[in-house]
C-alpha cells in the first residue's frame, strides 16, 4: 500500500475517532441513547474507511453510504464536516474523483441549511478548498502518458538546467523541500535507488520549494546529496503539474514521457525496477 495512503489512514482515523468523547460529554447522560446511535454510525463509516484504505473492492458505493448515514445525523456540527473532508481525501487518494466530488456535493448541501451561520461558512470554505485540491489531482494524473517539461536555476551553481541532457535517461522527477519532514524521511529510499540504477540510466532531479537558498545549500552539502537541485522560484512548476503537496514525484521514461506519479518507498523501488528491466540503457549510452 502506498506510504501515502497508510499515513493519511492514520490522521484520517485519528480525526473522526477522537471527536466522540468531547462529543458525549457535551450531550450529558441525558441523551445516551443519541451518542450512541451516533458512536455506532461513526463506528460503520471508521470501518469503511479502512476497507478504502486496504484496497477492497467495491468499497465506493457502501463508504458513500455510510457517510450519509453520518451526515444525516442531529445535530449538525464539525465533526461531519471533518469526516466529509476525509472521506473525500482517501477517494481521491484511490483516484474516484466523482466519488470525492459527489462527496463535497453532499456536504455543501448539507451545510447550506445549516442554522449556525459560522459552521455554514466553515463548510463553504472546506468544500471550496477541498475542489481546488480535486482539480489539482486531476490535474496532476492527466500528465502521466505526456512529455513533461522542466526549467529552472540549478541550485550548486545558479546556471540554467538543461532538460535535454536528460533525454534518454529513467528520470524520477522530486519535488520536495527541507522544511518537509515527510521529503525528508523519503531521503534515503532516493538515495538507494539512485545508487542502484544510476550506473543503468537512472537519474534524479529535485525541484526545491524551498525560499531559504543558503539553507537549502547547508542541506545538499552536509546530505552529501548527488542529483541536480532546480529551485522552483515563485513555484510555477508546482502550479503548472498541480503540486497540492510534497514529497509529490514523477517517474519519466527514456522517452521524456510520464510513467507514474508519487512512487515512494518500497513503491518507488519495485516500479523503477520493472521500467529499467523493460527499458533498458543502450549498449553505447554514455555513462555518466
Amino acid at each position: 500500500m502506498p506510504y501515502s495512503r497508510v499515513l493519511l489512514g492514520w490522521t484520517v482515523l485519528a480525526a473522526v475517532a477522537l471527536v466522540p468523547v468531547a462529543v458525549v460529554g457535551q450531550q450529558g447522560a441525558a441523551d445516551v441513547g443519541q451518542a450512541l446511535k451516533r458512536a455506532e454510525v461513526r463506528k460503520a463509516l471508521i470501518a469503511q474507511i479502512e476497507a478504502a484504505l486496504q484496497g477492497k473492492k467495491d468499497v465506493v458505493p457502501k463508504l458513500l453510504e455510510a457517510f450519509d448515514a453520518f451526515l444525516a445525523l442531529e445535530p449538525l456540527d464539525r465533526e461531519q464536516l471533518a469526516a466529509g473532508n476525509a472521506c473525500a481525501q482517501v477517494l481521491q487518494q484511490l483516484g474516484d474523483f466523482k466519488a470525492a466530488e459527489a462527496i463535497y456535493d453532499r456536504v455543501a448541501n448539507r451545510f447550506a441549511k445549516a442554522e449556525d451561520q459560522q459552521l455554514a461558512e466553515l463548510a463553504r470554505q472546506v468544500v471550496e478548498f477541498g475542489r481546488e485540491q480535486l482539480a489539482a489531482a486531476r490535474k496532476k494524473l492527466e500528465i502521466v502518458g505526456q512529455p513533461l517539461e522542466l526549467s529552472g536555476t540549478v541550485v550548486a551553481d545558479g546556471s540554467k538546467f538543461d532538460w535535454s541532457k536528460y533525454r534518454g535517461k529513467v528520470v524520477l522527477v522530486d519535488f520536495w523541500a527541507t522544511w518537509c519532514g515527510p521529503c525528508v524521511a523519503e531521503l534515503p529510499n532516493v538515495r538507494a535507488a539512485y545508487d542502484k540504477y544510476h550506473a543503468q540510466g537512472f537519474d534524479v532531479v529535485a525541484i526545491s520549494l524551498d525560499d531559504d537558498v543558503a539553507a537549502l545549500k547547508q542541506f545538499l552539502a552536509e546530505r552529501k546529496i548527488p542529483w541536480t537541485n532546480l529551485r522552483d522560484e515563485g513555484h510555477p512548476l508546482a502550479e503548472k503539474y498541480g503540486i497540492n503537496a510534497i514529497p509529490s514525484t514523477f517517474l519519466v521514461g527514456r522517452d521524456g514521457k510520464v510513467l507514474h506519479v508519487d512512487l515512494r518507498g518500497e513503491r518507488l523501488l519495485e516500479q523503477l525496477a520493472e521500467v529499467m528491466k523493460s527499458q533498458p540503457a543502450e549498449e553505447n549510452e554514455e555513462k555518466p
